[in-house]
């Protein structure tokens, strides 16, 4: 199981982040993605838990992204802990 603001399983990236998708597009404006069979981000969390990509990141806007393990930008509840 993949943690909540943890790291997205498979090939999926350090830009994709398990959120619980309201979450991921409503606090944080990422765009939320299910995956498919045998390529799902975050498999063994509740279905509401998907993947999110946050680009740009929140108040910092440009050519930006919000990486897992990037409490500095994003904020604590992406750091992964």
């Amino acid at each position: 199981m993949a943690a909540v603001g943890g790291r997205c399983s498979n090939n999926w990236g350090a830009d994709c982040i398990c959120l619980d998708q309201d979450v991921c597009s409503g606090q944080y404006g990422g765009q939320p993605y299910t995956g498919s069979p045998g390529n799902y981000p975050c498999p063994s969390d509740p279905a509401n838990v998907m993947a999110c990509v946050i680009n740009p990141c929140p108040n910092v806007g440009g050519d930006t992204g919000c990486r897992w393990n990037d409490p500095g930008v994003c904020g604590s509840v992406l750091s992964g802990k």
